[in-house]
């Protein structure tokens, strides 16, 4: 943000709902994508007094950012998508194609974003079956990651094979087990490596103490909701599918995020993003890097976005001096 600032652009970084100060709906329906985008709206035409703006998403944020393209394109003109390819339009919805990829109940692979639907009755009981899509507004994920915020960011940030986090000094997972039973029914943090003192140089140990802090404030429910709209999203797109993304797009993902392994690598990824963009302008693939690209290799991607954003300004409405976000 400071980066664009810099170079005479207006960057802003809202809180999505469910994040930081921003207000947390209890009910998961209230983080679907297309209530999401209602409120980029709002921001954008009614807080910045805009009718544009140039788009940038990572993981999540790139997941709803491709949707928003297609929801509001007069609004979002261009897009820079991070990390994830688009996810709609699918034969079935993600949560089928997960379960039916790592199977369901108590003999089904863990898999988080399955573990995320998972939900609990008000008493404590199960709502629903491992491999099934949510059935209740609160499950055992955020009550798991509420309960050690910092070991849960320090884990999920420290994750991958890049040599920036090489020389960490880890703790061994203390589940081994794939199955979803292994470990007394354990959640995800216990079968992560814990990473309880050292932090790579693109995490500095005040920006962690910052988002400790905000995650916090908000706690994980608003983030554990977004993939509790997977099959929501997938039906609210569902008139979308043959349609592609028509604004000018750039990716950025690392080449060794794991979610770039999951389409089988790069040139998977690339196949994938391209099936879905009609002015595909670049697919950045950035070496010895992981998930977190932009604070990964800030330099690199810094350098993308402004030639990006730079060569599209004139997309936005309204005066370029006053106007360029």
């Amino acid at each position: 943000m400071l980066f664009l600032a810099r170079n005479g652009f207006r960057a802003v970084a809202p809180d999505m709902r469910g994040f930081g100060a921003s207000d947390s709906p209890r009910r998961r329906q209230a983080f679907d994508s297309a209530t999401l985008c209602a409120d980029m709206v709002a921001l954008l035409r009614q807080e910045l007094r805009r009718e544009s703006c140039l788009l940038v998403g990572h993981d999540w944020g790139a997941i709803l950012a491709w949707q928003f393209c297609l929801f509001e394109p007069a609004c979002f003109v261009a897009l820079c998508a991070m990390s994830v390819p688009p996810m709609y339009g699918t034969p079935l919805s993600p949560i089928e194609h997960f379960a039916k990829l790592f199977g369901s109940g108590d003999a089904g692979l863990f898999f988080y974003i399955l573990y995320h639907n998972e939900t609990t009755h008000e008493d404590g009981s199960k709502a629903n079956g491992y491999g099934e899509e949510a059935a209740t507004d609160q499950g055992p994920a955020e009550a798991e990651y509420d309960g050690d915020v910092e070991g849960t960011l320090r884990r999920l940030y420290l994750l991958g094979t890049q040599s920036s986090l090489a020389g960490l000094r880890r703790e061994k997972a203390t589940v081994a087990g794939s199955a979803r039973a292994d470990g007394g029914h354990a959640g995800w943090l216990p079968r992560l490596p814990a990473v309880p003192q050292d932090l790579p140089l693109w995490l500095p140990a005040a920006d962690l103490a910052y988002f400790v802090e905000q995650y916090k404030l908000s706690g994980f429910r608003g983030g554990v909701n977004l993939y509790r709209n997977f099959k929501r999203n997938w039906q609210l797109t569902k008139h979308f599918t043959g349609s592609v993304v028509q604004q000018p797009v750039l990716f950025v993902a690392g080449a060794e995020d794991n979610v770039v392994h999951s389409y089988g690598g790069i040139e998977g990824a690339q196949r994938a993003v391209e099936a879905k963009c009609t002015q595909l302008e670049r697919c950045l693939f950035l070496e010895d890097t992981g998930h977190w690209c932009q604070q990964e290799n800030a330099e690199e991607v810094n350098a993308a976005l402004l030639d990006f954003v730079q060569r599209h300004q004139g997309l936005l409405a309204g005066s370029p001096a006053t106007s360029r976000m």
